[in-house]
């Protein structure tokens, strides 16, 4: 019996992460409201939104209780994504990402240019 706890909670977070990749609002809430709050991986799901720069999405689950911005700020930087680095960076974050040089580093060796352009801007204006 314990398997079929198991397939639920896959499930779920199946649904949860697929949505986030899609950029599905809707279905994040859904998914979001359906779920016990522990069985989530709401930061997973921010990564996966950051990597598909589903920034609607990544919005949606830092107001659901996302917090893990740094995560989410290498997985954007590793494919390129510079709205969705923009955003986890934007000073209006009460807590911006923090990561700037691991992520540069990551944008740098998988060859994103803009990312670590935008990066390399940042650490400079924030004298790091």
């Amino acid at each position: 019996m314990w398997w079929a706890c198991w397939v639920i909670l896959a499930a779920r977070s199946n649904g949860l992460l697929r949505a986030a990749t899609n950029g599905d609002v809707a279905k994040l809430r859904r998914v979001i409201l359906a779920t016990p709050l522990v069985e989530l991986d709401l930061d997973g799901a921010l990564a996966a939104a950051a990597a598909s720069a589903k920034v609607n999405a990544m919005a949606f689950l830092l107001d659901s209780g996302a917090a893990d911005l740094d995560r989410a700020l290498l997985a954007a930087a590793m494919r390129d994504h510079v709205s969705a680095v923009r955003f986890l960076l934007s000073p209006d974050r009460v807590v911006p990402a923090s990561n700037l040089r691991d992520a540069q580093t990551v944008a740098s060796s998988t060859g994103a240019l803009n990312t670590e352009w935008i990066l390399t801007m940042c650490m400079h204006e924030r004298g790091r």
